[in-house]
């Protein structure tokens, strides 16, 4: 009889040991899911965050980049300008060259 009683007492301590642990279970998973809930929004409002100083980042640079682009455009430009202009000088400069070549000046 002591054993049935033994038997049933360790029974029932099993048993609110076994509803403890469901317990345990269902409360971790509900503060996980909290916690996941939680982490979800903190990183959408970053995200969002993150995305407004891009969008507004890229407003800034792109007339700064819209004017590097036209410095370099206009820079090569000036550039070949300025070449063609040099060969232009040089070929009238190799032309009296030439000249001097077909008119020696004689000495006195």
């Amino acid at each position: 009889a002591w054993q049935d009683k033994m038997r049933a007492d360790l029974k029932q301590k099993m048993y609110v040991k076994e509803q403890k642990m469901a317990e345990v279970i269902t409360s971790v998973k509900l503060c996980q899911d909290r916690l996941e809930a939680e982490w979800m929004e903190i990183n959408n409002v970053f995200s969002e965050v993150i995305k407004v100083v891009e969008d507004a980042r890229q407003k800034a640079l792109d007339p700064v980049e819209i004017r590097r682009q036209q410095v370099k455009r206009e820079s090569s430009d000036l550039l070949l300008e300025l070449q063609k202009q040099i060969d232009s000088l040089k070929d009238s400069l190799d032309e009296l060259d030439e000249l001097d070549l077909q008119n020696p000046v004689l000495p006195n």
